[in-house]
């Protein structure tokens, strides 16, 4: 199956022009430091990360992306290839897709990914034979029709033509030479049967000739084989074939080692050391840690012109100069491509990488990494002292003050993106899980309109503190209720009770009374969401979240629920109502609860009251203000959604922006509904003017809350009116019969609901 589509590149020298994403347009955030390969054109080179491509120019240094955001039809790449005779770049996918671009458009063939093969999917390599493109995979080898980008012939060349991996294919004096988990396999490329397993032979007089052969490569005429023990540590061994024997060149290498070879050297590449051989395998020169360089290589490459880059796992690809040092190229982004917790407040986003195993809840362990979303540009901060950053606040006084709780070291105080604070249990009453140092678990931070810090200790006796704006602490005890209690979220609502979820075991509610130094006068009640007729909310409370107009929204593993009188404490807790969708099916109408078959991990309320629904299965599911009508339902097959496992979700009122963090990779998407302003003072157009070439969703930002928005002509004829979502509306640039209207000047006249304030703006259209 052939799909094709064009390529819109985004380039990091015009970034600042995306600070007006359009209205239903999306934007990938994801990671480009981790670069697995790099192949070379002519004007521009092309690095492969798992999630998309970046090119770099070569003239004008410039860097473009290419995502699934911007054509791509997938992620997960494992391999490219660059064929000069035909200039095009070959994009193989771990699940077999395949993304072929010519000339800036992008050709899918997605026949491997569909197909049921009781096999891995994975394309290891590419090799070009004139017009064929021949795709080393886990099930065998595809040969590719680069005339007509079609799969002519695939070869299972086990015994028996039995399935088995290819991890890795060359062209060698007319022969193919494959590397695959039983040995290494020729044939000869003239043979015109090579479907026929008989047509190909196994090299039996190599060393483990049955055994795992992960790379094979040709340098000074020449086979190398790289051999990777079954052992625990799977060390790898490289023999070379010289005068019809096998010979070991090297062993005890790292599993992570590959082998390249370029016209005049041969590379041996591990994580922390690379060795460069001349034409007579003498180690002229070994590439390795110092006080100037921190080496995690992926692969190698050597260019036209003979320099050295080196695909690196944290710094993008670093191309060597002259001295023997190295320029670090790669994308703005987030540091790490996983994300698990994002919040966004007053025009910024924060994220951090997630901090535990959500099976087990034990620490990953990795360094405390933030990620600060601010005039369309990443900044990221690691602190090494710290560990699994995890949970998010803001504070609602000042959004450079922002506060991350770490799964492990407590919480760390960021001012301007700098640490200014650390709070653990040295001095604070946060408490560890096991009474060790490294287990003070913070899993949910809230920032009251007093400045006071709820903070949300994990399975400890203590579970809430709060740390006031005094910098003193508060510690409620509750009589034991949340004694040891796996806790998950916490939030604040508008009329100041605190709300936590405890997963397995409920939710927890508490009306301070608006004093958190009295806990004489607190109500507070631990209980399990059940709706009227006694019948509980699933298994697990996932995520909650305060609309509005003060609902509080309930997730779980079977759907979602709303609580529409919070206030009222009661013996038994709270009652939730179910919402009902009724939905039409072969003619039969059909009433099912609202998400009843799916896991909602996480909910986020945007300007127009809206609720965005993200699942751990299905992508992510926007419903109308009531929660009956589903007016948006994204996946990973009919967007830009890398996953359809979404993690966390965060909307950015301001802009209408909404992040969405998956199991791989973050990514955003441009609403029609912001936060309504209490007046007129801001409103301007986006675009303005509108070009003739100008096709998307026309924006009047800075509105009050569900503003009259009508557009006449300079006559005063209406050509459009709509009601504002939230602080923001948008219009198409038709006229009211659906047909896009003249060149002119157009009037933008706002009302609130009342008359009582008003605001007329300009347009110029072009059409």
């Amino acid at each position: 199956m052939k799909k094709i589509i064009l390529i819109f590149l985004v380039s990091t020298i015009t970034l600042n022009l995306f600070s007006q994403v359009a209205v239903g347009e999306w934007r990938d955030h994801f990671s480009f430091r981790n670069v697995l390969m790099i192949q070379e054109a002519e004007e521009e080179y092309f690095l492969a990360t798992s999630n998309g491509i970046f090119t770099y120019n070569k003239a004008d240094k410039t860097k473009e992306k290419i995502t699934k955001t911007t054509g791509l039809s997938d992620i997960g790449i494992s391999t490219i290839n660059y064929y000069n005779e035909k200039e095009l770049l070959v994009i193989g996918y771990e699940n077999g897709n395949i993304d072929i671009i010519v000339d800036k458009e992008i050709t899918n063939i997605s026949d491997i990914k569909n197909k049921n093969i009781a096999a891995a999917k994975n394309i290891f390599n590419v090799v070009f034979l004139d017009n064929f493109a021949f795709l080393s995979c886990g099930f065998g080898i595809i040969k590719f029709n680069l005339e007509t980008f079609e799969i002519i012939e695939t070869y299972y060349i086990g015994d028996e033509a039995s399935l088995i991996s290819i991890f890795d294919i060359i062209i060698y004096n007319d022969k193919f030479y494959v590397a695959t988990e039983n040995g290494i396999y020729y044939a000869n490329t003239q043979n015109q049967n090579l479907i026929d397993f008989n047509n190909w032979t196994r090299i039996e007089d190599i060393p483990n000739y049955d055994k795992k052969i992960t790379d094979i490569c040709v340098f000074n005429d020449k086979i190398y084989a790289m051999y990777q023990e079954s052992t625990e540590q799977q060390k790898k061994i490289i023999y070379y074939l010289e005068n019809d024997t096998w010979q070991l060149f090297k062993e005890s290498l790292s599993k992570t080692a590959k082998m390249y070879a370029s016209t005049d050297k041969f590379i041996v590449v591990t994580k922390s050391k690379i060795y460069l051989y001349n034409e007579n395998l003498l180690n002229v020169r070994n590439i390795e840690n110092s006080e100037t360089l921190s080496l995690n290589a992926n692969s190698v490459f050597i260019d036209s012109n003979g320099v050295l880059w080196i695909s690196d796992m944290y710094q993008g690809v670093l191309e060597e100069q002259a001295d023997y040092s190295y320029n670090s190229i790669f994308m703005n982004g987030p540091y790490h491509l996983d994300t698990y917790k994002i919040k966004s407040y007053e025009g910024k986003t924060v994220a951090t990488m997630g901090g535990f195993s959500p099976g087990t809840g034990e620490n990953n362990w990795n360094n405390g990494a933030t990620y600060f979303f601010n005039d369309n540009y990443w900044t990221n901060k690691t602190n090494e002292d710290a560990f699994d950053y995890y949970a998010i606040s803001f504070n609602p006084e000042d959004n450079n003050n922002v506060f991350i709780g770490s799964w492990g070291d407590g919480v760390m105080e960021y001012q301007d993106g700098e640490i200014v604070n650390t709070y653990d249990m040295s001095n604070s009453p946060l408490e560890s899980a096991n009474g060790e140092e490294r287990y003070v678990r913070v899993s949910s931070l809230y920032c009251d309109n007093e400045s006071n810090l709820w903070v949300l200790n994990n399975t400890v006796e203590h579970s809430v503190n709060v740390l006031k704006a005094d910098k003193t602490w508060m510690t409620f005890e509750f009589n034991g209720v949340l004694h040891k209690k796996k806790t998950i979220e916490l939030i604040g609502t508008e009329n100041n009770h605190i709300w936590i979820v405890l997963g397995k075991t409920g939710l927890f509610v508490l009306d301070y009374n608006n004093t958190i130094d009295n806990t004489t006068d607190d109500l507070y009640k631990k209980f399990y969401p059940s709706d009227e007729t006694g019948e509980d909310l699933g298994q697990e409370i996932k995520a909650i979240a305060e609309d509005l107009d003060g609902n509080i929204w309930i997730a779980s593993n079977e759907g979602v629920a709303v609580v529409y009188n919070p206030t009222e404490f009661s013996e038994t807790g709270f009652y939730v109502n179910r919402i009902k969708i009724t939905a039409e099916l072969n003619d039969t109408l059909i009433t099912a609860y609202l998400l009843k078959e799916e896991v909602v991990n996480a909910i986020a309320i945007d300007g127009a009251n809206r609720k965005w629904f993200g699942t751990a299965n299905s992508g992510v599911y926007l419903m109308s203000e009531d929660g009956t009508e589903e007016l948006l339902h994204f996946t990973e097959k009919n967007s830009p959604l890398p996953s359809n496992h979404i993690l966390s979700i965060a909307v950015d009122e301001l802009s209408g922006e909404v992040f969405f963090a998956t199991s791989s990779g973050l990514i955003s998407y441009r609403s029609d509904a912001t936060e309504g302003d209490s007046d007129f003072n801001d409103v301007y157009v986006f675009p303005n003017p509108v070009k003739e070439t100008y096709t998307g969703i026309i924006t009047i930002k800075g509105l009050v809350e569900n503003a009259d928005v009508k557009i006449t002509d300079i006559a005063g004829n209406i050509v459009y009116q709509t009601t504002a979502l939230g602080g923001q509306a948008s219009w198409n640039g038709n006229n009211m019969s659906g047909r896009r209207v003249q060149t002119g000047v157009y009037l933008v006249f706002c009302t609130n609901d009342d008359g009582s304030k008003t605001h007329v703006t300009k347009l110029l259209f072009i059409n």
